[in-house]
């Protein structure tokens, strides 16, 4: 007995060589026992899943081995009750057994590109590291959400074209709905052009949750929107703080936390307010990691906004720019835990220096002695310096730690 085509030799179709004959295994009454007993005979540890292929027609020349029924318990496929060998034609479900045993490579089931673990496009990533890519319908996003620890299905793709002569649609996965994982799944090989398509109908699992700015036209800054499974909705002011403000900057690629508004500062949203409070620690890469419990009951008019940097934490070292961005009372993130005091001299050091020649610059440059430039700074941490009209001095520290 051995398992053929997978990553290594503990996973694969089942190909057995029984009475003098040689071939694969008819999936009928196939199931966890008996795919348990094979792992076990094979050294190759506990059965994860198996699942049944249906083969291309150059594959199917050998004879098939029927009725194979185990208890479980045995110690190989020879203790079980097998059947005899035959044609293609005496095996009811037209497929073959394929095997994952703990030992093998373990192929990583995902949804990818869609916003969290919960959301996207259906992958198979491959011990080769290639990711095969595919559509999906009903019952079997029900069965990947239900692996994935997702909730239920929201969100599937449209059919696929290709139906037999009874009427039943043909698919490169078919589970009934019930199944623990997509691998116990049926998977019918003639129809893989089904996968690696130009585009996909995004899953979607009500498990699903991401964030976004809105309302300013800017991706970095905004009324606070976060959606859950497909609806989305707005956050209360009294359930956002700095640390969990800095995990939705990450999430959208927009820097660091500059502030937090409440009050619905950046206008009121639509949709329902979440009565969940986040609670993060503000390096979770996703707001979907950060724990939650039961927040506060408002409405709109105390929506939560936020502003970020707008710019990647990739850019080390000294950065130099100017512009103009007035000054306002915002809720500050100071953060110097993490500074050595040589660092944090160094840097008052650099910071002194420039503004010194800076500021003798703009003032021997203006007429009325009011600075309306403003000067940031960035070295690993943001300093901005804001001085608009009323020569006030806005000095805002934000860690990317």
């Amino acid at each position: 007995m051995s398992l053929l085509g997978g990553g290594n030799h503990c996973e694969g179709l089942l190909q057995v060589q029984y009475h003098g004959w040689q071939g694969p295994v008819c999936g009928d009454h196939w199931g966890l026992e008996e795919a348990s007993v094979a792992c076990r005979q094979l050294g190759c540890g506990s059965m994860i899943s198996t699942s049944h292929y249906v083969l291309r027609p150059q594959e199917m020349g050998p004879p098939w081995l029927y009725g194979a029924q185990c208890q479980g318990e045995e110690a190989s496929l020879w203790q079980c009750s097998l059947g005899d060998w035959g044609p293609l034609s005496g095996c009811n479900c037209q497929c073959v057994v394929a095997v994952l045993c703990s030992d093998g490579t373990l192929r990583q089931i995902r949804l990818g590109s869609g916003g969290s673990p919960c959301a996207g496009t259906f992958e198979l990533a491959n011990p080769d590291d290639s990711i095969l890519r595919c559509d999906l319908q009903k019952k079997e996003v029900s069965v990947l959400c239900r692996q994935l620890e997702c909730g239920t299905a929201l969100q599937w793709s449209r059919a696929h074209p290709g139906v037999r002569p009874g009427g039943q649609e043909q698919r490169f996965v078919t589970c009934q709905g019930t199944e623990p994982s997509i691998f116990h799944c049926k998977i019918n090989l003639n129809f893989l052009e089904q996968c690696n398509l130009p585009a996909y109908t995004e899953v979607v699992c009500t498990g699903h949750m991401e964030a976004q700015l809105a309302g300013t036209g800017d991706p970095c800054a905004g009324c606070l929107e976060i959606q859950r499974g497909l609806t989305w909705g707005t956050v209360c002011d009294a359930d956002l703080d700095l640390p969990t403000a800095q995990v939705v900057c990450q999430e959208l690629q927009c820097g660091v936390a500059m502030s937090v508004r409440g009050g619905a500062h950046f206008g009121q949203g639509s949709g329902p307010v979440w009565t969940e409070a986040f609670h993060c620690v503000g390096n979770e890469s996703l707001l979907f990691h950060c724990p939650r419990e039961p927040g506060s009951q408002r409405m709109h008019d105390q929506d939560a906004g936020l502003r970020c940097s707008g710019e990647s934490e990739s850019a080390h070292g000294v950065q130099w720019g100017l512009g103009c961005g007035g000054v306002q009372r915002e809720r500050l993130w100071y953060n110097f835990e993490q500074w050595p005091g040589r660092e944090f001299s160094l840097i008052f050091l650099i910071t002194s220096i420039f503004l010194f020649f800076s500021f003798a610059r703009l003032f021997l440059s203006s007429g009325n002695g009011l600075f309306r430039s403003c000067i940031p700074i960035r070295y690993k941490v943001v300093f901005l310096f804001q001085c608009c009209e009323c020569f006030s001095y806005v000095f805002c520290i934000v860690s990317p730690h």
